[in-house]
């Protein structure tokens, strides 16, 4: 099964995982209209095995759209907490040991 790769390119962000665990992932996110720090954790998800076109798609980690933000994909921004990068990191920290615990959806969702 296809997984999300360490670092790519999505919609204009540059991402690079910074933690990966089983049922979450932490990415640092960089782009140039990004006036700040960024950091995204989003619910991991798995596709299934499709074909497009006469092309088959191979099942695996799917990225997430932008009507999954806020429900499974989080996006933490640096300038809106007082303590900066740091109170961003922590906050973002807790949401991925949310999803780990089970705090948060309790099992990897396919779609």
């Amino acid at each position: 099964m296809r997984q999300i790769d360490n670092e790519f390119k999505y919609k204009g962000v540059y991402f690079k995982i910074i933690k990966r665990g089983e049922k979450a992932i932490m990415l640092e996110a960089k782009a140039d209209f990004y006036d700040c720090d960024s950091v995204e954790v989003w619910q991991i998800r798995h596709s299934k095995e499709s074909i497009i076109k006469d092309q088959v798609i191979e099942a695996g980690e799917r990225k997430p759209s932008n009507d999954d933000y806020p429900n499974v994909a989080h996006q933490f921004m640096s300038k809106f907490y007082e303590n900066g990068v740091e109170g961003m990191k922590a906050v973002a920290e807790k949401r991925f040991q949310e999803y780990e615990t089970g705090v948060r959806p309790k099992q990897i969702i396919e779609i």
